[in-house]
């Protein structure tokens, strides 16, 4: 499963789309296989670090199966909105039941739709950068 996962990291980010819908079936278990603490993280963060209330808005950028949001939903916290370029791994993160709002965009390239400027407490990333798959300024140029 190491192998399956790791070959998503040599892929085209202009494909990006295609190979995360591919992967979105199998990504929580590759995930679980290897490891992935980021989710834990992010709630952490939040929760104990920064003391937020559950009532927040949060924004989860490229949140693919929604391993963050589930995370965050299991401590209280009910407003969160997951964007991903993925159709694929959106399904997966619907079906968790977590997310008060999922959208389909792209971060490094689509603007944030303008319902959802200035909206949120909390903008949140789990993995997002540590991919390689944007630049490290994203979430500055989101902000």
């Amino acid at each position: 499963m190491e192998a399956e996962l790791l070959k998503y990291n040599t892929f085209e980010k202009e494909k990006m789309k295609e190979h995360y819908d591919e992967l979105a079936e199998k990504y929580d278990e590759a995930l679980d296989t290897v490891g992935h603490a980021d989710p834990i993280q992010v709630t952490d963060a939040i929760k104990t670090k920064l003391g937020l209330p559950t009532d927040i808005s949060i924004i989860d950028f490229g949140c693919g199966t929604g391993l963050a949001g589930e995370k965050l939903a299991e401590q209280g916290y009910k407003t969160i909105t997951g964007l991903d370029a993925s159709p694929g791994m959106l399904e997966k993160a619907k079906a968790k039941g977590c997310y008060t709002d999922l959208r389909e965009v792209y971060c490094c390239r689509d603007e944030i739709p303008e319902d959802l400027k200035g909206k949120f407490d909390v903008v949140v990333s789990a993995a997002l950068m540590a991919e390689n798959h944007v630049d490290g300024n994203i979430l500055d140029e989101k902000l």
